[in-house]
């Protein structure tokens, strides 16, 4: 196991399938890393939460060890976020708390284990964590299934497809998701051409993955068109120089987009 300096470290021993004394695949290396750093990325709702490597082993088994760094440059705890981790990898449960993206985040850094990667090691605020190939069918299993509701959403109006009677179209909101894909019948097209490239709101059936708060996909049964003289993005740029409250524009957007409760 890894040496801690501090107890915000965070660490990952990646054992690959053939034993301690073969080679790691580069890929799956870098994807699991990759997984850990946007897992941590996504650990506190109140502000942006980044890592750094301090230390990296690269014979077998491979183990990196990174620090976390908040907003303001400090050390964060994270020790409630990873209680969260292991009663999803040891108990197959879905803390509340947690958004989509941390589960997802999990899954892609558990994908490799039970292939090229026997198995990986997690420490953490006085946890220790092992993913093996019957933990990441635990992660795999919390996910629930997609849910769908009558109501409305809004957007820009793109990328309509007709063609062979698909009848769909590109819904681009302002929040959530960056795009929504809409089916629509037949009897809308007459409303669905003169709105392209315009803002509109939608109404009809709305599908939204396991624990996201916005739509992915909808049925279209009527749109209306906003009015035309509505501000547009450049006439609205800069005219709330503090709706960030301090946070940079990037720490700002992911908050919105993975912290409200």
């Amino acid at each position: 196991m890894a040496d801690f300096d501090c107890p915000d470290q965070v660490s990952v021993v990646i054992r690959p399938s053939g034993g301690d004394d073969h080679s790691l695949s580069a890929a799956d290396f870098i994807k699991q890393v990759d997984a850990l750093r946007q897992l941590l990325a996504l650990s506190e709702a109140r502000g942006a939460v980044d890592a750094r490597i301090v230390k990296l082993h690269m014979n077998s088994p491979a183990t990196v060890v990174m620090e976390t760094i908040g907003a303001d440059d400090r050390p964060v705890d994270l020790s409630s976020f990873f209680r969260g981790i292991e009663a999803v990898v040891v108990g197959g449960q879905a803390p509340r708390e947690f958004e989509r993206p941390v589960f997802e985040a999990l899954r892609d850094f558990a994908a490799v284990v039970g292939k090229s990667v026997r198995s990986a090691t997690l420490e953490a605020f006085g946890r220790t964590i092992l993913i093996d190939l019957e933990a990441r069918k635990r992660i795999e299993s919390v996910f629930g299934e997609d849910t769908s509701a009558e109501g409305t959403v809004d957007g820009m109006l793109e990328a309509v497809n007709v063609h062979g009677k698909k009848n769909t179209f590109g819904l681009y909101p302002i929040v959530g998701a960056s795009r929504v894909s809409c089916k629509f019948e037949d009897d809308l097209l007459a409303k669905v051409r003169p709105a392209l490239g315009r803002y509109v709101i939608i109404e009809g059936e709305l599908k939204y993955r396991w624990r996201e708060k916005f739509p992915y996909e909808a049925r279209a049964t009527k749109i209306e068109v906003m009015d035309e003289d509505q501000p547009s993005f450049i006439d609205i740029l800069g005219m709330a120089p503090n709706a960030t409250g301090g946070l940079a524009s990037e720490d700002f957007t992911r908050k919105v987009r993975h912290g409200w409760h």
